[in-house]
């Protein structure tokens, strides 16, 4: 009998530890303010889209959605919901809610029908605020609402198992019939695969040139000569090659080039591992060492490697590159580039116009 009490302690004590901890990582996510004109129906919508995006970042075991708790709260302890609570306030709030954490959200009006996301992640035992996160937007429709609402959640707690991907879609391009893939990310709405409009200033990988497939004994180039088969299934698989000036002018109506900020805005958002999680789950390079993709938000990034302006193509299955619409000087441009070794999608940097490489277009606003 000793024995089973003794061990109904140590259940209990186990118990009362894992409700401990879970405690201490709990959120609760209060709408401070008031709703501003124009965006009606937003304190509920970005509301809940920041509790579903904080608690998918695997770094809290809990969250409340205390809206109206909060409310009720406001009003016994004699204080306006004018996202101006003070610090013995949070406290308290901490205390009768049983949380660690309140994540504290504002919208307000900025000039030009915009408005203006404020959040902040307070804890209660300090009342220090130890993280926050800031955006501006339109708040249009439901859809922008969520998506800056992911954003700025993602930006708070930052990287974890990913704010999941929407569902991918497709689109037609007016101008050839061609179906492409399309994803949302965060606010942005991207091509899922790389363009393939044919257009001056733009090749299929291998076509009219020679392609290098690896290196010999002497570390010597092996070049060969693909045959048209080959190149239209290069072109079918990763799209075609443009050099600068046709990728600026060839995405289709309604969408365009991403900037140096429009790529780093995608990268920031999917946050730490950005290569791994936007790279495709095959087709890369596969050797010890190399890192596989998990393609965790439909980006579907391919190793679709390059050609320069003498018609040599490298590469390929090795390394992925996509044009930025942003100039660095009159000679060189950026763009985003992964390889296999490296988990992060950061290599921005610059490539001469000439150079052909991939193309992903994003969506107009």
């Amino acid at each position: 009998m000793k024995w089973f009490w003794l061990a109904c302690i140590v259940f209990c004590v186990a118990l009362f530890a894992l409700a401990f901890a879970q405690e201490d990582s709990a959120v609760a996510v209060y709408m401070a303010g008031q709703e501003p004109n124009g965006a009606l129906g937003a304190h509920k919508i970005v509301g809940g889209e920041l509790v579903k995006a904080i608690s998918r970042s695997g770094k809290y075991s809990a969250i409340n959605r205390t809206d109206e708790i909060l409310k009720v709260i406001a009003k016994e302890h004699g204080y306006q919901r004018s996202g101006a609570v003070s610090d013995n306030q949070i406290k308290t709030l901490g205390q009768q809610l049983g949380v660690q954490y309140l994540c504290i959200a504002e919208i307000s009006n900025v000039k030009g029908g915009s408005f203006y996301l404020d959040v902040r992640l307070v804890d209660v035992v300090t009342a220090k605020t130890i993280n926050s996160a800031t955006a501006t937007s339109a708040l249009k429709n439901n859809s922008e609402m969520i998506a800056v609402a992911q954003q700025v959640a993602w930006e708070l707690v930052g990287g974890g198992t990913g704010v999941a991907a929407t569902s991918v879609t497709t689109f037609t391009d007016s101008r050839d019939g061609k179906t492409y893939k399309k994803v949302v990310i965060g606010r942005q709405t991207w091509m899922a695969e790389n363009l393939n409009y044919n257009s001056k200033g733009s090749r299929c990988y291998g076509e009219g040139g020679i392609t290098c497939v690896g290196l010999d004994l002497d570390d010597e180039p092996i070049d060969i000569t693909l045959s048209n088969a080959e190149v239209q299934a290069n072109c079918a698989k990763y799209g075609r090659l443009y050099n600068w000036t046709a990728a600026k002018k060839n995405c289709p109506p309604g969408w365009h080039l991403p900037g140096y900020a429009e790529w780093r805005e995608l990268v920031n958002y999917v946050g730490d591992s950005a290569g791994t999680k936007l790279k495709s789950t095959s087709d890369w390079f596969v050797d010890e060492g190399v890192i596989i993709g998990t393609d965790n938000y439909g980006f579907s990034a391919l190793p679709d490697g390059e050609g320069n302006s003498y018609g040599r193509f490298v590469f390929a299955g090795e390394y992925g590159n996509w044009w930025s619409a942003t100039e660095n000087n009159a000679s060189n441009a950026w763009r985003l580039g992964m390889n296999p070794i490296f988990s992060e999608a950061t290599n921005m940097s610059e490539l001469n116009k000439r150079d052909l490489l991939s193309v992903r277009c994003i969506q107009d606003k």
